[in-house]
């Protein structure tokens, strides 16, 4: 388990500099497909670039979420993995969006894919001279392999991440089933013995 808390921590860590600060990282693999290399820990993590969901869809409470999918492997070359990670950044005035509910849910297509209760990996709060504060919120969830693919094969993708119920835009879902079809033509993970 630790081993996982320890993945976990190292690809929202990435994800949420690649989010929030929107900074450079080693490489974009394909279009909208960020990667990082740390030569320390001999590990990879490979996203996509966030995209933001419309705020008409969104309760009124919000500013802005932006949604990133990713993994992180062993090495330099990548694998199919087992697990994608689904990563939310959530900017809210006056109130945090997920104190109430963390549960995500995704309606694909006529298929309902329950992945749970989202993990909160970071809040921060800042004073605002307009609004009076604003809640910074990273949260994610685990989603398998074949569940993100029926996702991306789907024409709709609805999406009910606590309290905000929002559909993908077809642009969003041009730049998952990018992200998966590069992901798939890799070679899958050796099994450990």
């Amino acid at each position: 388990m630790h081993k996982q808390i320890n993945f976990t921590t190292k690809i929202v860590s990435f994800s949420i500099l690649s989010i929030l600060f929107l900074t450079n990282v080693e490489s974009a693999t394909a279009q909208g497909t960020l990667t990082d290399y740390d030569k320390f820990t001999d590990e990879s993590s490979m996203i996509t670039e966030p995209v933001t969901v419309d705020k008409r869809g969104i309760s009124k409470s919000y500013n802005s979420i932006k949604m990133s999918v990713g993994f992180r492997y062993k090495g330099k070359t990548p694998y199919v993995p087992k697990y994608f990670i689904i990563i939310f950044a959530a900017v809210a005035p006056n109130s945090c969006h997920f104190d109430a509910n963390k549960r995500l849910i995704v309606l694909a297509g006529e298929e309902r894919i329950n992945l749970g209760e989202m993990k909160k990996r970071d809040r921060t709060i800042e004073e605002d001279a307009l609004v009076g504060y604003l809640c910074h919120e990273v949260y994610t969830a685990w989603v398998d392999y074949k569940s993100f693919e029926k996702m991306v094969n789907s024409n709709t993708v609805e999406m009910r991440a606590g309290e905000s119920e929002f559909k993908l835009k077809d642009k969003h879902l041009l730049s998952f089933r990018e992200f998966f079809k590069l992901v798939a033509s890799y070679e899958p993970a050796l099994e450990k013995k």
